[in-house]
């Protein structure tokens, strides 16, 4: 959809006025140069919001969870037109993002090829984990307190997929580095509430627990080992090692690592190991269409 609000405006000026309308619509921004930045393009920003609802025939006064997910699709479209630049007024917009303060549909979606090469393979395909992404069921923004600029920070994202036979109803759940206001996508598990016990879980890091009790290999951070570890705080200067013994030939395995230049801290955690051997059997059981691996898409 191209704007006219933004058509007279200059290509810097507009990227301000679409970061601005992008964080009007942002609960709790969260960062210093959030209110300057809306202060400055107040009109601007209200106009362009103003003629999304008219295009989208949204009455002003509808708040609605629908109503807001439509106006941020069409924000995130227009975003994407413009090619933020983050070294200009777009970089306020990033940090948001890498606090985790922005909808799902606002974000980017990265999909590594080493990350394709392995979960291609196993049932999922480029358009789900999008979709998964940016319009999920359910979603969770991990370490959003202390981040550093630029720093890779833990996102999940749940899309569930109803099936006709319920057996094969499951749970996509999308992994991924949240960086500025891109997501890197670094998993995609199928969870099968038939394989996997999904009663206590109330948010998407006690379902990405519950299919790590399942399939997962023990891992260990420093001297605690499990088949999850939390994230764990150490001094700049500790000698921490991330270890997974083991595991099986074919395994995936994942852990994050963050620092704090102010509190001269790094966390390490959130890592856990994947028998893939086990899970693919699981994926044929409900049907899936998957390939067989090469020894290449092992991936650690």
């Amino acid at each position: 959809m191209n704007l006219d609000t933004l058509q007279q405006l200059d290509h810097k000026t507009a990227q301000g006025v679409l970061a601005a309308a992008a964080l009007s619509t942002a609960p709790n921004p969260g960062v210093a140069e959030a209110p300057q930045l809306l202060q400055r393009y107040t009109k601007q920003a209200n106009d362009v919001l103003s003629e999304i609802r008219l295009r989208l025939r949204i009455s002003p006064a509808d708040d609605s969870i629908a109503a807001r997910a439509a106006i941020d699709n069409v924000l995130a479209n227009a975003l994407q037109g413009l090619m933020l630049n983050p070294a200009n007024v777009s970089s306020v917009l990033n940090r948001v993002g890498q606090s985790g303060r922005l909808a799902p549909v606002l974000y980017e979606v990265v999909q590594s090829k080493h990350f394709s090469n392995l979960f291609y393979t196993l049932g999922v395909s480029s358009n789900h984990v999008e979709d998964a992404v940016k319009h999920p069921d359910d979603h969770q923004h991990l370490m959003t307190e202390g981040v550093q600029e630029n720093g890779k920070t833990l996102s999940l994202f749940m899309k569930q997929i109803i099936s006709r036979d319920e057996r094969n109803s499951h749970w996509l759940l999308v992994q991924t580095n949240r960086i500025g206001i891109q997501q890197h996508v670094q998993a995609a598990w199928r969870i099968y509430p038939s394989d996997v016990d999904l009663s206590q879980a109330s948010v998407p890091i006690d379902a990405l627990k519950a299919f790590v009790d399942v399939f997962g290999c023990p891992i260990s951070v420093g001297d605690k080992k499990a088949l999850f570890v939390d994230p764990q705080q150490f001094p700049f200067d500790a000698n921490v090692k991330v270890e997974w013994t083991g595991a099986p030939p074919e395994f995936f395995v994942t852990f994050s690592q963050t620092t704090n230049s102010d509190t001269r801290l790094f966390r390490v955690g959130l890592a856990y190991c994947i028998d893939v051997p086990k899970y693919r059997t699981s994926l044929k059981k409900h049907g899936v269409k998957i390939h067989e691996p090469t020894p290449s898409m092992v991936s650690a």
